[in-house]
């Protein structure tokens, strides 16, 4: 995913950048906004655009940017998904979490190759477990937030194929399809009580990994309650964890701590009903992982 960076110091620079987006796309490509405050106008400045290219592949996740952590301020962009021949892309939404569509953020997901194929859905606020199906081998998947102060967690979605004849070499994504918490992106945990456990556990994880596990307990109480059964990491260097790592991202709170060593965390309650778990490791040492229950509370 690339971003490129825009600004503007002077409304008439900000005025001659619309008039040169409109003529030569056809439409305004927003890249700052401005507020009016007395009479003069002030630009925002540093709004991000990227593209995501996503092409022939039978499966993926697509992420917002920076997710889980909230998704930059005045960003937009796009993501295109083709799946192989003989078959129908379809998106399923697995977590979005935005602002509200009054303040300018949305995603809509387009049956084609761009914007000015059919909308399936344009998505705003708090969604989860639904899927889309597109009659095509693409999708156009547009996102765009022109909200400032943003403290949602954004979006993590799965396009899957669904075969058109025999021909299709991939398999039927269903209507529920399966992630791999190693794959790219966050396993979805939706429980009152369960638990987590690294890949392998109780043998050692593998070199060169990044696997990812969400617990949301939101339809069962306020908050999460950890309880750590083992914990075995490699060591830090010069105090942090530099090589091997366990990253605990709590939402509620915006904060992110990571975890290495052998000792328990200390981490029992979360701020609120979700709680990220990214483990991280490089391609020297690897150890036992770890192992927790979780329960929801409140």
């Amino acid at each position: 995913m690339k971003y490129h960076k825009t600004s503007c110091s002077s409304a008439v620079y900000y005025t001659a950048l619309c008039i040169f987006c409109y003529l030569q796309h056809g439409k305004f490509l927003f890249a700052t906004f401005v507020a009016v405050v007395g009479a003069k106008v002030y630009p925002v400045y540093q709004a991000k655009f990227f593209r995501s290219p996503h092409q022939g592949q039978c499966s993926g996740v697509l992420t917002s940017p920076n997710f889980p952590e909230p998704y930059p301020n005045l960003t937009h962009g796009y993501y295109h998904v083709k799946v192989p021949a003989n078959n129908a892309a379809s998106v399923y939404i697995q977590l979005l979490d935005l602002n509200d569509r009054f303040l300018g953020t949305s995603v809509d997901i387009f049956d084609g190759v761009d914007n000015s194929s059919n909308l399936l859905a344009q998505l705003s606020g708090h969604v989860a477990n639904k899927v889309y199906k597109g009659s095509s081998d693409s999708l156009y998947i547009k996102f765009q937030s022109f909200s400032n102060h943003n403290r949602r967690m954004g979006f993590q979605l799965m396009y899957f194929s669904r075969p058109l004849n025999s021909e299709s070499h991939c398999p039927d994504g269903g209507d529920s399809p399966t992630v791999d918490p190693c794959a790219g992106g966050y396993k979805i945990i939706e429980a009152a009580e369960g638990s987590v456990t690294s890949a392998g556990y109780p043998e050692n994880y593998e070199n060169n990994i990044k696997c990812g596990w969400m617990i949301d307990v939101s339809k069962f109480g306020r908050q999460i309650r950890i309880k750590w059964k083992d914990f075995e990491l490699e060591s830090k260097v010069s105090g942090i964890c530099e090589n091997d790592q366990l990253k605990v991202y709590d939402p509620s709170r915006l904060h992110t701590i990571f975890l290495c060593g052998k000792d328990i965390p200390s981490l029992t309650m979360t701020g609120g009903p979700y709680l990220f778990l990214q483990l991280k490791s490089d391609k020297s040492e690897t150890w036992r992982g770890f192992s927790l229950s979780f329960k929801a509370i409140g």
